[in-house]
């Protein structure tokens, strides 16, 4: 005589529906929590690929102007190449960068220059006319 397996069904004992009740429980909440995982990983990927897309619009915007703007430190050069206006001048090289007109508040700031004083022979001793 030969020996096989076969498939039957038979009622489930209470401990058994038990156990698997915890192990549906258990098994809900890893669903939740991977849930809140791939939300969790969504969101960092998002703001990744949106930092990227803010580089690459960057670099478009300067290959289309052609140009980019960089911050150097300048010393600041007034009535100078000529008189109204002031030059900016790059620390590091020397080179004048860039020419302006002069503001009020550059003139004011430029008010006790020793070459824009007027003539001592004018004024009185005390420096209030007279």
């Amino acid at each position: 005589m030969s020996s096989v397996t076969t498939s039957i069904e038979r009622p489930l004992t209470e401990p058994e529906v038990a156990d698997l009740g915890k192990q549906q429980a258990r098994l809900l909440q890893d669903i939740g929590e991977l849930i809140m995982q791939k939300k969790v990983a969504v969101d960092e990927f998002k703001a990744a690929i949106g930092e990227k897309q803010k580089q690459v619009e960057e670099i478009s915007r300067r290959i289309n102007l052609g140009l980019e703007r960089q911050e150097i430190e300048c010393d600041v050069l007034l009535n100078t190449p000529e008189k109204g206006l002031k030059s900016f001048v790059a620390v590091q090289t020397g080179q004048i960068v860039k020419v302006e007109d002069m503001t009020g508040a550059d003139f004011q700031s430029h008010l006790f220059d020793p070459d824009e004083r007027p003539d001592k022979e004018t004024g009185s001793s005390n420096g209030r006319p007279e």
